[in-house]
């Protein structure tokens, strides 16, 4: 195996190509269309974890995915941030559901979850 140079990068090449690269951690403002990509994924995502939660938790983890991407609707929010909010909550919803969680107690744990993540989200952007 070889490897061949296809050019030397200068401290000021660097600079000119770099600034020109646009990062996903930046912040964007979100639109309707953006957000509904988001959600079915999501969606799609986790149709999978219905076996694990319950059919009930499941849909609870998605009103709370809705209610928290809805306030995402035209405020500057990293890809990144988002994600990991997604994250967050599939492992909190599963977690909650470990504890032995369900029903109103599930809902009201989860929704109350998914409201901090999303204020610390929205706080550091």
């Amino acid at each position: 195996m070889s490897v061949q140079a296809t050019g030397i990068q200068t401290p000021s090449s660097i600079t000119q190509t770099s600034s020109k690269i646009e990062f996903k951690t930046s912040s964007s403002t979100w639109t309707l269309d953006q957000i509904r990509g988001m959600r079915q994924q999501f969606e799609q995502e986790t149709s999978a974890m219905v076996k694990k939660l319950g059919d009930s938790e499941h849909q609870t983890m998605l009103v709370a995915m809705y209610e928290g991407t809805e306030k995402l609707l035209n405020r500057k929010v990293s890809d990144f941030a988002v994600m990991q909010y997604f994250e967050d909550l599939k492992f909190a919803a599963e977690d909650l559901r470990k504890q032995g969680m369900s029903g109103e107690n599930y809902r009201n744990s989860l929704l109350q979850h998914s409201q901090k993540a999303l204020n610390r989200m929205l706080a550091t952007g």
